[in-house]
């Protein structure tokens, strides 16, 4: 990323997708839906579907077709995906399995587990000390440092679980008296260690994997991850697209690991100078040299992780703030993604039950408007995100785009009639944008004029009417709006268009 796109991000696997390719494909000791081998393929292959996705330009429109409120709730489903990830036992060991209902409460040390592979309790529920360890230490601790916007706080977090469980003997211990226990520890005071790169290469993947369609299916949740993780472009990210496209095919043929992708961590290095690859390529040296510390990382205990990703969680839940709550056809389909994704702790069907409720609360009101216009739902041409696959081809168009080059990206078309320069925006482009904004800001305040115009015909009539007769479906909700303009915007669009160093 740093060599080629000269972009300061780092890559590393996504903490949202290594969590569903390790619990819920590959699954514990290998118990999941698919073999690691099988898992490897998939990701392999999807980074060849991206590399060519973003080539050719699709990956623009894949992300675009889907409705914003979809794109939406899947963050926050990811977001509670890994929150349930973090308090099972996978985790703190909070929750578990249960016969009488879904879960219960857990929480116990492992003599007074009914069931050691879910976690349950038959009694002292609550009374394991690593469960309260990583609550208060690797919870409330880094809870009250991030709210200081303390830098790192997370990794303190873990950091501080794991050094007061490493130590032998103790109740918190990461290395009990057991013939696992004993193996662990030996491994963890080598410390260093060089054990080679024998392990990793092509072996490892399963290329007859192909011929299983849960492999297609978990191929399918990756790559859409993939895709709403990177819905934004700017100045330079076609290289950087193409760059991690072959990073996500690298991960899985090499490495061993789940698709890598920039992580968010890469915007303190940003905040702290980093502007150019140089700060890239010095995070991939860090990394290396943390490859010999094994002993170490690889013996962090889960309740070390587990409020982790419980915090990580709440964070990937604020893009539920900007679902549009306003209007039933897509609040409905959205919250519908965003419970499944946990509670079926699959990612693709979350998606697929998502957008089968939006095809249809979409397309049957059209069809009743066939019959009278006013079948249509109230707020339809006022709360209702827009959304027309017609009026995308021709915002393409109203760029001097004909014929194929309506479906090529930006930098393609603009290299097609001969711009050299492909990868800088145009000052048509930066107009467009900024239309863009102008437009989603009248929308938001017509789509404000209409509630309150709604809410003062139910005061002029004493209120005796109720909102669903009168066929209203939004209610107040206080001053805050996803669709409303923040301050921060203009920030956003001065980082933007802001020149970039590029790569001589």
């Amino acid at each position: 990323m740093g060599a080629l796109a000269n972009l300061p991000l780092g890559l590393a696997p996504g903490l949202g997708v290594n969590a569903f390719f390790a619990y819920s494909q590959v699954g514990f000791n290998g118990t999941g839906i698919i073999t690691y081998g099988e898992a490897l393929a998939a990701v392999f292959l999807e980074g060849l579907l991206f590399f060519v996705l973003t080539i050719f330009g699709l990956r623009q429109w894949l992300v675009r077709l889907l409705p914003r409120s979809i794109v939406l709730a899947i963050s926050a489903g990811i977001g509670l995906f890994l929150t349930i990830i973090g308090l099972s036992s996978s985790g703190l060991g909070v929750i578990a399995g249960a016969a009488s209902t879904p879960l219960e409460l857990a929480g116990c040390p492992v003599e007074f587990q009914s069931d050691l592979g879910t976690g349950a309790c038959a009694s002292h529920v609550l009374q394991n000390p690593t469960v309260w360890l990583g609550a208060l230490l690797g919870g409330l601790v880094t809870a009250i440092l991030m709210q200081y916007r303390v830098r790192g706080a997370l990794l303190y977090g873990i950091v501080l679980v794991s050094i007061v469980s490493w130590p032998r003997p103790t109740r918190v211990t990461q290395f009990p008296h057991t013939e696992l226990g004993n193996d662990n520890f030996a491994f963890f005071k080598q410390v260093v260690t060089a054990r080679g790169f024998s392990l990793l290469g092509p072996g490892n993947v399963d290329w007859s994997a192909y011929s299983n369609g849960k492999v297609w299916v978990a191929l399918i949740s990756f790559l859409y991850v993939d895709l709403f993780e990177t819905e934004r472009d700017f100045e330079g990210s076609s290289v950087g697209f193409l760059v991690d496209s072959a990073c996500i095919s690298l991960s899985g043929l090499f490495f061993g690991c789940s698709p890598c992708t920039p992580f968010v961590e890469s915007a303190s290095g940003i905040a702290e100078g980093g502007m150019t690859g140089l700060t890239a390529i010095t995070t991939a040296f860090w990394f290396f040299i943390s490859i010999f510390f094994s002993p170490l990382l690889s013996n962090i205990p889960s309740w070390a992780t587990g409020s982790v990703l419980i915090i990580v969680g709440s964070m990937m839940m604020s893009s539920a703030v900007d679902i549009n709550w306003d209007f039933y056809g897509d609040s409905i389909p959205a919250f519908v993604c965003l419970a499944l994704i946990p509670f079926t702790y699959n990612i693709s069907y979350g998606i697929i039950a998502g957008l089968c409720i939006f095809i249809v609360m979409h397309n049957l009101p059209l069809l009743l408007s066939k019959i009278s216009p006013r079948l249509l739902p109230p707020g339809w041409d006022t709360l209702k995100e827009p959304y027309n696959i017609s009026a995308m081809i021709q915002s393409q168009a109203r760029h001097g785009s004909t014929g194929f080059q309506l479906l090529l990206p930006p930098w393609m078309r603009k290299l097609v009639s001969g711009n050299r320069r492909f990868w800088e925006y145009t000052p048509e482009e930066i107009e467009s944008h900024l239309e863009g904004k102008r437009h989603a800001v009248a929308k938001a305040d017509a789509a404000k004029e209409y509630r309150q115009r709604e809410r003062d015909e139910m005061r002029g009539k004493g209120g005796e009417t109720s909102s669903s007769s009168m066929g209203v479906q939004d209610v107040e909700r206080g001053s805050g709006s996803g669709s409303e303009q923040r301050p921060h915007e203009d920030k956003e669009d001065a980082i933007m268009f802001a020149p970039q160093p590029l790569k001589k």
